[in-house]
């Protein structure tokens, strides 16, 4: 069977770990991220889902500062949510779809106190939500097939001295990458 993958963004990180190779070392415990993200594909029109919806939901029981993050463009200012999509063809003959999409986003970084201004308090349990038509990415109006759709959370880029401010002044802010739940659906026919 044919499988073809839609790149939306392709953003991939590498790292090696190294120790004595007879001994594996044990991962040192860490705090759950403080956000949560989960997406949702919603307005179905003919089995198909014409929009998406990304949620970042404040999973501590105390306040968060966070920015608005950018959708499918690399902002190190805000951080930036970034859909994936699996694309399996109905037909393995049919011809493939392909999708990309980036941009540059090279803003001056204003002093960090001036920068949190323009973020959102979460309280505890509170989200910021957005939605995006699906069809941005070809995957509401594209072949028949199974669509398998995430998408990746990568927080604002910080300098180590103005985390030392924040902490400082006790503000809390997103430090952790984060991934959504595959979600599938299935496109019998094309239009």
């Amino acid at each position: 069977m044919c499988n073809r993958t839609i790149a939306v963004l392709a953003i991939s990180f590498g790292f090696a770990l190294s120790g004595p190779a007879q001994v594996p070392e044990q991962p040192a415990a860490q705090a759950p991220p403080a956000l949560s993200l989960s997406i949702q594909l919603e307005d179905v029109q003919a089995g198909v889902p014409q929009t998406i919806s990304f949620t970042l939901a404040n999973s501590t029981d105390h306040d968060l500062l966070v920015p608005t993050p950018v959708i499918d463009c690399g902002n190190v200012y805000n951080g930036t949510i970034s859909v994936k999509a699996h694309f399996t063809p109905l037909n393995p003959k049919s011809p493939g779809e392909g999708y990309a999409q980036g941009c540059a986003n090279e803003e001056k970084s204003p002093p960090i106190m001036d920068r949190i201004k323009g973020w959102t308090v979460l309280h505890p349990g509170k989200s910021i939500n957005i939605r995006k038509p699906l069809t941005r990415y070809m995957l509401g109006s594209a072949s028949a097939g199974t669509y398998e759709v995430w998408a990746n959370y990568w927080p604002p880029f910080i300098s180590l001295q103005d985390r030392q401010t924040l902490q400082q002044a006790g503000i809390e802010f997103p430090q952790s990458k984060l991934e959504t739940a595959h979600l599938t659906f299935i496109r019998n026919t094309t239009e």
